[in-house]
């Protein structure tokens, strides 16, 4: 649709977006370069290219033109939608459009209406990171993530003025000081995300708030092996029985019980600390269906739900460490179960699920799903970076 191939043009090009009503149109307000509306204010309104609009929306948005708003039009409507005096507001629509003439006209190239009109796009979408900005109290907030195959390494520019820079990571808690500094009107900070991963950065300093640990990854690559101590803690229909394995790969290809098995399972495994010089690891436990709690030496050291299944380690001890892993996959075996064995579980008050064609919902002619540890899982030495 031209609102989708819009959305996606002015993103790419690098500018922050938000989506908003007919209705919440009628709440905007305009001064001094600023388009207001109660939840954020912003530098531009875009209109997609359409052939219908409510009459009250374009009332509004001509009056937000004429008041000094950066409305930008790709197309003009011809209509209005509905069949509710559809005749006497069509008439009315193109009234207006033919007064307000001299100031709006069409501008299919939305990028270059928005560089004409000064609002400045952020230049880390070259990067391949995606973004969501926000300003919170005064406080500059971004979004990051990375959802390219490969890390995203290097000092980017970020368009605020910001003297102090912290960064959080979201799916561990941790946050830092970060390496930055201000030029040109920008604020330039050092980034390190990896595939998958996503990050915070914010504006403004927290007293007390260690400065950010940049790492490097070192190209060699020791992989956890010997015999995993595989036990099935909770789920069903049934607990399989527990097993030791050398490969690890998915638990259904254990028979029939674990391929219906739907639940936690631990992983168990005693290995050698592979050099004892390193101080800082990384942890990466490759192909995860579907999430994992992790633990070192019974020291519990987080959950991993999303990519990359990796962890730092800065606890390893000399000799005999002991890392537990336990890995919690979806329902879809139980359900794929209970459709074997004929159970009835599809009860609902209103109406029983169906499939994409409107067929009954049959989960009998599903493959076993991947579930466990599929690995591999290695350790990673990491360097710590000299600007630390």
């Amino acid at each position: 649709t031209p609102f989708y191939k819009t959305a996606s043009k002015i993103m790419k090009a690098g500018y922050g977006t938000d989506f908003i009503s007919d209705r919440f149109v009628q709440s905007l307000s305009y001064a001094k370069g600023t388009i207001y509306t109660p939840g954020g204010n912003y530098q531009s309104l875009v209109v997609p290219d359409t052939d219908v609009m409510p009459l009250a929306t374009l009332k509004k948005l001509v009056q937000l033109k004429k008041e000094g708003a950066q409305i930008i039009f790709q197309g003009l409507p011809e209509s209005v939608p509905g069949f509710a005096n559809y005749k006497e507001q069509t008439e009315q629509l193109h009234i207006l459009l033919t007064s307000a003439q001299s100031s709006i006209s069409e501008k299919p190239d939305v990028v270059s209406a928005l560089q004409d009109n000064t609002v400045i796009a952020e230049e880390i979408v070259a990067s391949g990171l995606k973004y969501v900005r926000r300003t919170v109290d005064g406080q500059k907030m971004y979004y990051l993530v990375n959802h390219t195959a490969k890390p995203i390494i290097g000092t980017f520019a970020l368009q605020m003025v910001a003297e102090n820079v912290r960064l959080y990571d979201p799916l561990n808690g941790k946050e830092g000081v970060a390496d930055s500094y201000v030029s040109d009107g920008k604020t330039f900070v050092k980034l390190d995300i990896a595939s998958g991963a996503s990050l915070f950065v914010l504006s403004g300093e927290r007293k007390r708030l260690a400065a950010w640990d940049y790492f490097e990854s070192s190209d060699t690559a020791y992989p956890v092996k010997g015999d995993w101590n595989l036990r099935f803690l909770k789920g069903g229909p049934e607990i399989p029985e527990s097993a030791t394995i050398q490969n690890l790969g998915s638990w259904t290809s254990m028979g029939d019980k674990a391929s219906y098995f739907s639940g936690t399972a631990a992983y168990e495994i005693d290995f050698q600390n592979p050099d004892t010089t390193i101080e800082h690891w990384k942890l990466q436990l490759g192909d995860v269906r579907e999430s994992a709690k992790v633990w070192l030496n019974d020291t519990y050291l987080g959950t991993l739900w999303s990519n990359p299944f990796e962890i730092q380690l800065a606890n390893l001890k000399p000799g005999t460490n002991t890392l537990r892993i336990a890995v919690t996959n979806l329902p879809a075996n139980r359900i794929r179960a209970k459709e074997l064995r004929g159970e009835e579980w599809k009860i609902f008050k209103e109406i029983n699920i169906v499939n994409k064609d409107y067929e009954e919902f049959d989960a009998s002619q599903w493959q076993p799903m991947p579930s466990g540890l599929l690995g591999p899982v290695s350790l990673i030495p990491l360097i710590k970076n000299k600007s630390n």
